[in-house]
């Protein structure tokens, strides 16, 4: 199931993120953007602004899952929460 999750939600928001440093427009009207994406002739800062945000964040949730899983093995339950099977 881990790998369907990360397939419609990881693939999608990291695409997402990519897609915005390849087809972002400078923002003409309120000036709050300068730079546009590679495929708008605004060169591979953008871009690359992205993909270090997408690592970033790769960084982030594999830190946080691993520390998570690790606590969770480290850290015994309440006695009162314990799935006891038959």
């Amino acid at each position: 199931m881990s790998i369907q999750l990360f397939v419609h939600s990881g693939f999608g928001g990291l695409w997402g993120m990519v897609a915005v440093g390849l087809f972002a427009e400078k923002d003409l009207l309120e000036g709050l953007s300068k730079h546009g994406g590679l495929l708008r002739g605004g060169g591979f800062y953008l871009l690359g602004v992205q993909l270090l945000a997408c690592v970033c964040l790769i960084a982030w949730a594999a830190t946080t899952t691993f520390t998570l899983i690790w606590v969770n093995k480290e850290i015994p339950a309440p006695r009162g929460c314990m799935l006891h099977l038959k």
